[in-house]
């Protein structure tokens, strides 16, 4: 029906409101208002949601950004103590409990200073 097309629906209202009454044409005119301001509104929470949106990203990203370097801060502090324990002859038990460093990764260690 030709009502269900927004277009026609508008059009024909826009024809009929020469016969409403004063009334009539201050309640369209309510709700085209309103109809306006909700659409303002909903327009007004998507843009702040997508500038919070991206705000939260970047927080995230920075705080992300410190922890990871702090871990590799951390891990690259034990490699270098396990490499100065190493050059004075500590065995794996001693690097082990100073670096918290496993077997494998000390023997690792080990072979790269033999290679390099």
């Amino acid at each position: 029906s030709a009502e269900e097309i927004p277009e026609l629906k508008e059009a024909y209202t826009q024809a009929s409101m020469n016969s409403w009454s004063q009334d009539e044409l201050e309640v369209y005119e309510y709700w085209q208002i309103r109809d306006a301001a909700e659409r303002y509104s909903l327009e007004q929470q998507y843009d702040t949601g997508k500038i919070e949106g991206k705000m939260e990203g970047k927080i995230e990203g920075k705080i992300e950004g410190k922890i990871e370097g702090k871990v590799e801060g951390k891990i690259e502090g034990k490699l270098e103590t396990a490499v100065e324990m190493i050059k004075d002859g500590a065995l794996n038990d001693k690097i082990k409990k100073y670096t918290g460093l496993t077997d494998s990764e000390i023997d690792g260690l080990r072979g790269q200073m033999v290679a390099g």
